[in-house]
């Protein structure tokens, strides 16, 4: 809704929307469809099976998301930057490449928990863990800890990049994005450290890059 608004008050101020404005808000409202499309893997996540829902939940869904997740927009609003088709070409790739990232590895991930004896699992080698639950060491999750949250960033950061580089207000949202992930993940290896034991320290001696493969 917050998307749609600024389009309208673009198409209204404008009378057209430009190329760094259309791909900013192409790129959130394919983000959230398919949020809603592949409800059933995101369902199962710390933050929808762990965390209270409270005030600070409440605000964050409903505000804080809302509002600051469409900042990049609304500074396009304010202060347009054009852009030609040629230097779209490369933030529309990196938009691809996250999303692939951050879909196939939810799928990935979604499906070995669902049901492990699979036949489309059935090449993922795997690390038994006394909880019962094996831990995927090959796929998407043989390559980092955490490829989700890669694919997200990428996916942000691609939906900040048509704002220029002018100023940092449009970056906030990735920033803020990048620390509430690495605390999200730091909380997620500490529960799976306590409940997979030296399965854990295993998994992260084969897999020992949390995001980023030779970085983080």
């Amino acid at each position: 809704m917050m998307d749609l608004s600024y389009v309208l008050t673009a198409i209204e101020t404008n009378g057209s929307l430009s190329l760094s404005f259309l791909l900013v808000v192409t790129f959130q409202l394919i983000y959230i469809l398919d949020f809603l499309i592949d409800e059933d893997s995101v369902l199962p996540t710390k933050e929808f099976t762990e965390e209270s829902v409270g005030f600070l939940m409440i605000l964050g869904e409903y505000i804080w998301i809302p509002i600051f997740s469409s900042l990049p927009i609304y500074f396009l609003l304010h202060r347009p930057n054009h852009i030609d088709f040629l230097s779209a070409i490369p933030i529309l790739l990196l938009f691809g490449i996250g999303f692939l990232f951050y879909y196939l590895s939810n799928e990935q991930k979604s499906g070995f928990r669902k049901n492990p004896n699979n036949p489309a699992y059935a090449h993922l080698k795997v690390i038994e863990s006394p909880s019962g639950e094996n831990l995927m060491v090959s796929g998407w999750f043989g390559w980092v800890r955490h490829p989700n949250y890669l694919g997200d960033i990428l996916m942000m950061f691609a939906w900040c990049l048509p704002c220029g580089f002018t100023s940092l207000v449009p970056y906030l949202p990735v920033i803020q994005c990048i620390n509430l992930l690495r605390q999200r993940a730091n909380e997620i290896e500490a529960s799976c450290q306590e409940k997979h034991g030296e399965a854990w320290h295993e998994y992260c001696r084969r897999v020992p890059y949390k995001v980023l493969p030779y970085i983080y």
